[in-house]
């Protein structure tokens, strides 16, 4: 009778070449890779020999993906959050327990107890952000608070950008996950706690316009800035933080990149809107005729009165030369998209600055902060740091901490280790101890300085 065991990751994308590696070192255990690709899959074989590969379309071969799940013992989900509910459904259905890269999304929320009542793990929140922070969080709260300690201030910041040296672009940024939601998200509601007041930023500018600059980070020779990014209320009771005076969730780039964005929101290139010019039976047109027509200007005004009305409408803290150097005021033709915003992805991905070449290199940073207060009226502030290096041509640093994650859950799932039932998250020193362990002895540590 056979012990090999066996998981099934859905998934061959960006994030998840590391986990498949550290997959072919495991023993005894069978790996099942599936996407609804090939190319994918090809990669896949060349990473983890042995695995068996698997072409499906989850959202519509839905007895074939209930028979595959029925014929392993774990699942892994690295999936977009639109098939999320149909994998976690599945899962549900075939009685198998689930490991999640992906933010918790209120579909799974809802099938807690009726993953409680199966007895079955599904554990989410498994990668950089979320996942990475939530476990550095908690471990640095609990310890506090086991000291009699109320914590009074946490601050979270994170990145995932170019090394100095690879920030060669207006921006000094590149995509190492999908363009279109990389640029969106500086445009959703944010906020943070100030002093025990909380402040929403609606959608839109707000969030750009509260950035603030923040030096020099670490080793690195560069001004970074940060802004507040994903505010999430419902992490207080999850880290058990109710008292909590000051809380702030946020995003670091290089200074001058959220200037740029916030000039791209101001001249309407945000706009989500259908755009009749942008239609596919509409004529062909460049950059500069788009922009004399949004600005009311004649397509054959000059480029300085032209680059003067840009910056009447950016303002002064904005960017005239990188709209410049980005192409958004020269004679390239415009690739429509029926959206301005969609338009300006697709121009902006396409260039080959904003890749990362074979010889560049990215960076995954995470600055965790913990201030508390103590009954014997002492203080104790406490600050964590986590860098992560990609490798040029091969794994990205996201790629690294996100696919190794997941890959240690999914073993520590497998192995009976984690006993937690229901839609959990890894905020329980069952699960954050070890698995900060295992990702510290492959090249994820956090260091704490003073």
């Amino acid at each position: 009778m056979s012990t090999l065991k066996k998981i099934l990751v859905f998934g061959t994308g960006r994030v998840t070449g590391p986990m498949y590696e550290d997959f072919s070192n495991e023993k005894g255990v069978q790996i099942t890779a599936v996407s609804k690709g090939g190319s994918g899959l090809k990669r896949v074989s060349e990473l983890c020999p042995g695995a068996k590969l698997v072409r499906l379309d989850v959202m519509k071969e839905t007895d074939s993906l209930k028979r595959l799940i029925s014929e392993h013992d774990v699942v892994v989900s690295c999936v977009p959050d639109a098939v999320i509910e149909n994998l976690s459904l599945a899962c549900l259905a075939m009685k198998k327990n689930l490991v999640s890269v992906n933010y918790t999304v209120p579909e799974q929320t809802r099938l807690h107890q009726q993953v409680v009542d199966a007895g079955l793990t599904f554990l989410v929140d498994v990668g950089f952000r979320p996942g990475a922070d939530h476990m550095i969080a908690k471990k640095t709260i609990d310890e506090m608070k086991s000291r009699g300690g109320e914590v009074t201030s946490y601050e979270l910041y994170t990145s995932a950008i170019p090394t100095p040296d690879s920030a060669n672009n207006p921006l000094k940024y590149k995509f190492n996950w999908n363009p279109r939601k990389a640029l969106w998200k500086y445009w959703k509601a944010s906020g943070y706690i100030k002093d025990g007041k909380t402040t929403i930023l609606p959608a839109g500018t707000a969030t750009m316009e509260a950035v603030h600059d923040i030096g020099a980070v670490r080793d690195f020779q560069a001004e970074f800035e940060a802004v507040p990014y994903s505010f999430h209320q419902s992490y207080i009771p999850l880290y058990g933080i109710e008292k909590v005076q000051n809380m702030v969730v946020g995003s670091m780039r290089y200074k001058g990149f959220c200037a740029g964005i916030l000039s791209l929101m101001r001249l309407g290139l945000y706009n989500v809107s259908t755009h009749q010019m942008l239609v596919d039976e509409s004529q062909p047109f460049t950059w500069r005729k788009y922009m004399c027509s949004e600005l009311g200007l004649n397509d054959d005004v000059t480029d300085e009165v032209l680059e003067a009305k840009v910056k009447d409408r950016i303002g002064e803290s904005g960017q005239v030369e990188v709209m410049r150097s980005l192409g958004l005021l020269g004679s390239a033709e415009i690739e429509k998209r029926e959206t301005i915003f969609d338009t300006l992805v697709c121009h902006v991905d396409k260039r080959p600055d904003f890749k990362f070449g074979p010889t560049e290199q990215d960076m995954a940073l995470m600055n965790v902060q913990v201030a508390g207060r103590f009954k014997d009226g002492t203080t104790e502030t406490r600050r964590l740091y986590l860098t992560v290096l990609g490798d040029p041509g091969r794994h990205t640093a996201i790629s690294k901490i996100v696919g190794r994650s997941a890959a240690t859950a999914a073993m520590m799932v497998l192995n009976g280790e984690i006993t937690e039932k229901g839609v959990v998250m890894p905020v329980s020193p069952e699960i954050y101890k070890p698995m900060l362990q295992r990702l510290e002895r492959k090249g994820i540590k956090f260091v704490e300085r003073k």
